[in-house]
């Protein structure tokens, strides 16, 4: 469900989704996961649903003092002395009919109330000139699991497991948590760059095609300088979830490695250097 934009899908099940829900549920407040920086597209088959949008310029009156965000933003629905400027932020309400799409733009925080039982179809993706907010949430979330995990290594090479297991094992628990790893950017990045002639959006100046590719290849040689030899791939160039020695074998690091390279290959006329 591209509608007419350039963007990266993630590759990802879980970024497309089907629901038939009830009447009077919804979602609380939030902004779309997939490494908080997706766009998204959704789509209603039956029933219509209420929207709340907020531009991120509302983002701090969604919050009390810590930092916590509201979970419903309807009158009485929350507590007004913990969260006092939530009926000062601004919104955009919608009510979304029948038959019809509606498109979410990046951080803008939302909530969503059925009315009446719906059929829905949500997909999200991310926009090419998005992709370093992408990484740089992405990699502090992969430093961050890198961090609480480092006392398992020991556990792993204790019981006879290689130093790749356990780098495997890092990008499967920084896949559950932020649902993308740093071998789904590669691939993605990848499989983008390889198959597009421009990133940006059709009818774009040259300078801003200019920036967006300076971008992603910004992304990926950091990729490169820090993460290069934590990168697994099966031989369909996609992330091996097989808990078998083969989804951590010195072949799917080599196929991390190759993918991130030619994905630099094609950005840049220069060859770069990859090292696992």
């Amino acid at each position: 469900m591209m509608i007419g934009l350039t963007g990266f899908a993630t590759g990802r099940d879980e970024t497309t989704s089907v629901s038939c829900i009830s009447a009077a549920t919804g979602a609380e407040l939030h902004c779309t996961r997939t490494c908080s920086r997706a766009t998204a597209g959704l789509q209603i088959s039956a029933g219509q649903k209420e929207w709340w949008l907020f531009p991120p310029s509302e983002t701090s009156k969604l919050q009390d003092a810590a930092g916590v965000y509201v979970d419903d933003v309807r009158l009485g629905f929350y507590d007004a002395e913990r969260f006092p400027r939530v009926a000062d932020a601004a919104c955009l309400r919608v009510t979304q009919p029948p038959r019809s799409t509606l498109f979410v733009p990046s951080d803008w925080r939302h909530m969503v109330v059925n009315v009446g039982a719906t059929l829905s179809i949500n997909h999200n993706w991310f926009e090419a000139g998005a992709i370093p907010n992408v990484w740089r949430y992405l990699d502090t979330e992969a430093r961050a699991t890198a961090a609480e995990l480092e006392a398992c290594r020991a556990d792993v090479e204790g019981r006879g497991g290689e130093l790749s297991e356990f780098l495997w094992l890092r990008e499967r628990v920084l896949r559950a948590s932020a649902r993308l790893n740093v071998s789904d950017f590669v691939a993605m990045c990848r499989s983008e760059v390889c198959a597009r002639d421009t990133l940006a959006p059709a009818g774009s100046a040259p300078e801003d095609e200019r920036r967006v590719r300076d971008g992603v290849s910004l992304a990926l040689r950091a990729v490169a300088a820090d993460h290069a030899g934590s990168l697994f791939l099966d031989e369909s160039g996609t992330w091996p979830r097989d808990e078998d020695a083969a989804s951590w074998s010195r072949s799917a690091r080599d196929r991390g490695t190759a993918a991130l390279a030619e994905a630099l290959a094609a950005l840049e006329p220069e060859d770069v250097p990859v090292r696992s």
